[in-house]
């Protein structure tokens, strides 16, 4: 479990490289505070539910379809 919220830390990190790599204005100041405001986000929801609710995050970790669900 440490490995996949070490994983989604990462793959979190990802998508506000993007979006300011691809603005072509590392000095955006909009783009930085989206992007801290989305790591921080998604940073502080993967905490709770890794020290309150592990089982959520376990779930929701798995790929769709796995399972009990019907296709």
């Amino acid at each position: 479990m440490e490995k996949k919220v070490i994983f989604a830390f990462l793959f979190t990190l990802i998508f506000p490289a993007l979006i300011l790599i691809l603005s072509g204005d590392l000095l955006w100041p909009a783009g930085w505070i989206f992007c801290i405001w989305f790591v921080l986000l998604c940073f502080s929801t993967i905490l709770y539910l890794y020290r309150k609710n592990p089982a959520l995050l376990a779930e929701r970790y798995q790929k769709p379809g796995a399972g009990t669900q019907k296709g």
